[in-house]
């Protein structure tokens, strides 16, 4: 498990030990690359692509997310990990 891995699933476990509230994790290791599908299929400049990536991709998961019905997962998978 990588380094950033190890920091996620800290400040996860600390984040739900202030607030009381289960913290779900969500794979998002591949909206970076749907994102840039998407812009690239959009004719955008890669100035432009550029500056809408991280947005794209944030919105990406987030809709996964809600339409999964709010489920996440409690257990972190590594990019090393099968689920």
């Amino acid at each position: 498990m990588s380094e950033k891995a190890k920091e996620v699933i800290q400040f996860g476990r600390w984040l739900a030990s202030i607030t009381g509230i289960e913290v779900d994790y969500q794979d998002e290791r591949y909206t970076s690359v749907e994102a840039e599908h998407i812009l690239r299929e959009a004719r955008l400049t890669d100035k432009k692509r550029k500056a809408h990536r991280d947005k794209l991709a944030a919105q990406i998961l987030l809709s996964a997310y809600l339409e999964s019905g709010c489920q996440g997962t409690m257990e972190f998978l590594g990019i090393e990990d099968e689920r």
